[in-house]
């Protein structure tokens, strides 16, 4: 073998890149010669001369590439794409199954390799949230094919301790590192001096944004707390539009931190040292730079060591294990496992980097300047008989004090405003208000007249309406031209989004037929679902087309842009 393996990754949040990290460190284990690429700093000129590729990578929104990806993907859809006969490659995409374009960015690049000439040697791994059990076993595949195959490959390791990498390897200074394990603070510290050359703010350098106000939303007496957080983006480069997102970069909680340095007998000062260099505490570490809900598949084998119900997960086969790790954090698996030994580097060399969470700007730029408003729904709940708490959303509810929010845009030109004077139909209960919000405060200050109707839903009118001052001011000036309301537990019968858009049918095909945009925002499982169903049976009953030609005719309002998604 003349080069190297390359494996290249497309990542939004860090999970596809932490696991090209694992495919790049099983293949070194082997023997062989390896280079891990980030899609924006890899030269696709290179694509002509690889002998042996493989793309592990994730799909933004409804189908397109994440951020890092996008230029080489439309390179290779460019007619300068070069052949690529001979090259031996394949695929292991991300996705969520909500979405109907799942993990298409891995299947676009696996049929583009394939169309060029590529010899696809291990079939394409389509990944769901749940992506570990999946990933392990196109993992498992490709050294397994590696090793039949190339001369001087040893056997594949199965759970080879790695240094701790992903996203947090990348990263030095802005959240701590220290030379010294005592020196790592517990939150995140000021940004390092400037340098000659500053890197532009991204997911890599992230921009460090104080909280101005923090407020709660929902009333006395709701079932959900849900909080307003305006951040200051002064000396950003920032040029957010409504519809796009931030990713935000939390602290883990404490006792999710405390239980696993018990659990293990580890002492939390212990110096444990990163990819990069970088020396933490391992306290530190674990709170801000490893994610402790999401267990590889590697790390449930090394704490199992051949015992325990997660060794009988293993090997009962993937839908067991599945199964077993989608209901466990790590202090879980380490509460299954009482007699598990890991010593504090080992440990955290098996962890996943512990990922952004992406909140929907809610907000105009034009018009509040250099702030970004976000909408958070408070997390705090059970699991498996213990109080948990969502990682972000009580960090920055509960912990962070005067500290600053690590952040970075996350822009999606798929979810935007159409252009001026087009009607908008927004479908967004709950947190799903956030891009709505942006959208009308848009439409305002440029005095844009295009009609816009909003769906809104929650359990309590009492408690649970959100923004209530602001949408009733904008119904009453007419930005928003219509408001339908819907309140799940104020009568004995739950009434949601998707019952109001079928009771105003014939109005939301009348819209439908002059040719506005559709967007749903909010919940991916339920929601977005029965919202989907909802307008396939408006175009049945008011348009008179039979079922196949309902559905087709919502699936051509998203071909050709007029209906948008982002759920979660």
């Amino acid at each position: 073998m003349g080069r190297p393996i390359r494996i290249l990754f497309g990542t939004e949040t860090g999970n596809a890149e932490g696991c090209a990290e694992e495919l790049l460190e099983a293949v070194e284990a082997m023997g062989l010669s390896a280079e891990l690429f980030d899609m924006d700093d890899y030269d696709a000129e290179d694509l002509g001369d690889e002998e042996m590729l493989f793309i592990v990578t994730s799909t933004f929104g409804n189908g397109d590439p994440p951020y890092n990806a996008h230029n080489l993907m439309e390179f290779l859809k460019s007619d300068d794409a070069p052949a690529v006969n001979g090259l031996k490659f394949s695929v292991c995409g991300f996705g969520d199954r909500s979405y109907p374009n799942f993990a298409q960015c891995g299947k676009d690049f696996d049929s583009r390799l394939a169309d060029l000439g590529g010899e696809r040697v291990v079939p394409r791994m389509d990944c769901d949230i749940d992506f570990e059990v999946p990933f392990d076993e196109w993992k498992q595949q490709v050294t397994g094919w590696l090793a039949a195959n190339v001369a001087g490959a040893t056997a594949p390791a199965t759970a080879a301790a790695k240094k701790s990498g992903g996203l947090w390897g990348k990263v030095s200074g802005w959240l701590g590192g220290a030379k010294k394990p005592a020196e790592a603070p517990a939150q995140a510290a000021a940004p390092p001096a400037a340098s000659p050359a500053v890197k532009a703010f991204g997911r890599d350098n992230p921009f460090l944004a104080p909280v101005v106000e923090r407020k709660l939303l929902s009333g006395a007496g709701s079932a959900k707390e849900t909080m307003h957080y305006t951040l200051d983006l002064s000396g950003s480069d920032f040029e957010f539009e409504p519809g796009d997102s931030f990713g935000v970069f939390p602290n883990n909680p404490p006792a999710e931190v405390a239980g696993i340095c018990e659990a293990l007998g580890l002492d939390g000062e212990t110096a444990v040292t990163l990819k990069n260099g970088t020396t933490l505490a391992l306290r530190g570490a674990l709170a801000r730079r490893f994610d402790l809900q999401k267990v590889s598949v590697d790390l449930l084998r090394a704490i199992s060591a051949g015992s325990g119900p997660g060794n009988e997960a293993l090997n009962a086969g993937s839908e067991a294990t599945a199964a077993y790790l989608r209901e466990r954090y790590v202090v879980d698996v380490l509460a299954d496992h009482p007699g598990a030994s890991l010593d504090a580097q080992t440990l955290v060399g098996l962890l996943k980097a512990l990922p952004p969470r992406l909140y929907s700007v809610s907000n105009s730029r034009k018009r509040d300047g250099a702030s970004v408003d976000f909408v958070v729904e408070t997390l705090r709940y059970d699991r498996n008989g213990r109080a948990c708490e969502g990682v972000a959303s009580v960090w920055l509810a509960d912990r962070l004090g005067t500290d600053p929010v690590p952040l970075y845009l996350a822009p999606n030109a798929a979810f935007r405003l159409p252009e001026s004077g087009v009607d908008a139909i927004m479908i967004g209960p709950g947190t799903g208000i956030a891009p709505f919000r942006g959208f009308l405060q848009e439409r305002e200050h440029t005095g844009d007249k295009g009609r816009n109707w909003l769906f809104f839903g929650h359990q309590h009118e009492a408690s649970d309406w959100l923004y209530r001052e602001e949408l009733e001011a904008w119904s009453q000036s007419g930005v928003l031209t219509k408001a339908d309301y819907a309140w799940s537990r104020d009568q004995d019968e739950k009434v949601y989004v998707q019952h109001r858009i079928l009771e105003q049918g014939a109005e939301v095909w009348s819209w439908l037929e002059g040719g506005a945009h559709v967007f749903v925002c909010g919940d991916a499982k339920s929601m977005a679902p029965d919202v989907h169903a909802a307008l396939i049976a408006v175009a049945g009953a008011h348009g008179g087309l039979d079922e196949a030609a309902a559905a087709s005719y919502v699936d051509n309002l998203a071909k050709s842009g007029r209906y948008h998604r982002d759920v979660y």
